[in-house]
């Protein structure tokens, strides 16, 4: 009769810890799925905002550009991509095109007057790929740099335009101009093209992008304020 009760106490006790192990068990998958969900609902907040334009910027806003001696109202637009590390303000009068490949990503901003784009207006700017610790030159003819800017010069220190670049590049022949700028450990090249003839109107827009050219990843503008 002793056996038979011991054996019962015995049952009693591995059925209630099967049945606590059991609970905790649930207990834990159930904190993980929770903590799951939570952190997966983060990265898709996270991917929303970085996919979305700064809610706090207007989308448009008004300036003033001189052009001839003469000042002149002009309307930009909020050019925020999110995925991208930088936001500025583009003429209403420009559009855009992105182009990536496995030698760098291009972000070309052409001058579109009257609704029609003039492909040999344009703002180019190029991120490099590979982050290189020696600076790109125009020596070594073979490499991406040397052939975007082919048969430019380097300009003299004293004569840069902008205090940013590490150097600047112009054409002998075409008003081309470039300058060679780093961010972080990336080197990028912004590129300024156009006819001569286009000169006036092109050039004080450009300089609206740049001035509105904001690094969103340091939280920097290019040309500090």
């Amino acid at each position: 009769m002793k056996k038979i009760i011991w054996y019962i106490i015995v049952l009693a006790l591995t059925f209630t810890l099967v049945a606590c192990t059991t609970q905790e068990i649930s207990v834990n998958d159930k904190e993980d799925t929770q903590n799951q969900q939570e952190q997966k609902d983060q990265n898709d907040i996270n991917k929303d905002n970085k996919e979305q334009p700064s809610q706090d910027l207007d989308l448009q806003i008004e300036e003033f550009i001189e052009i001839e001696g003469m000042k002149e109202k002009i309307t930009l637009n909020l050019y925020d991509k999110g995925i991208v590390p930088f936001r500025t303000y583009i003429p209403f009068d420009f559009t855009t095109e992105e182009v990536s490949s496995g030698e760098g990503d291009a972000y070309w901003f052409y001058a579109n007057y009257g609704n029609k784009k003039i492909d040999d207006v344009y703002l180019k700017l190029y991120f490099f790929s590979e982050i290189s610790e020696e600076e790109p030159n125009l020596d070594d003819n073979d490499n991406t740099f040397s052939l975007m800017l082919d048969g430019m010069e380097t300009v003299n220190t004293k004569e840069k335009r902008y205090d940013w670049s590490i150097k600047e590049f112009k054409s002998p022949e075409e008003p081309t101009y470039a300058m060679l700028g780093k961010h972080q450990d990336q080197y990028f090249v912004m590129i300024l093209n156009y006819p001569v003839e286009y000169a006036e109107g092109f050039a004080p827009r450009v300089n609206k992008i740049l001035e509105h050219f904001y690094w969103t990843d340091t939280q920097e503008y290019l040309s500090p304020k």
